[in-house]
């Protein structure tokens, strides 16, 4: 995304990660309050919000206004488990405006 010119922000609830340099720019939340104002002040037009866990997906998509939420899911849990999903699960796939499955 960088290498065609977009501006590719990241919010994460740790300080230990892989990849920091392939980012405009990084952010730290540390609770639901700091991630609502980091969304809300973001000029992204599209956020990508990794699953697991499944709830913040529904969260992100509450911050986010009209702006498009894609939501990667590399392992759903109720695969993973075997069980039904859950509602946090149900509810991502349900707000998403597109889905990203490898």
């Amino acid at each position: 995304m960088l290498d065609r010119g977009h501006e590719v922000e990241l919010a994460i609830p740790f300080t230990e990660f892989y990849g920091f340099n392939v980012f405009t720019d990084t952010h730290l939340y540390t609770d639901t309050a700091s991630l609502e104002r980091l969304i809300q002040g973001s000029r992204a037009d599209v956020i990508h919000v990794h699953s697991d866990p499944n709830w913040l997906v529904g969260m992100v998509k509450g911050y986010a206004g009209a702006r498009a939420v894609v939501h990667d899911v590399h392992d759903p849990a109720s695969l993973r488990t075997g069980l039904a999903p859950d509602a946090d699960e149900i509810t991502a796939f349900g707000v998403a405006d597109g889905i990203i499955h490898v």
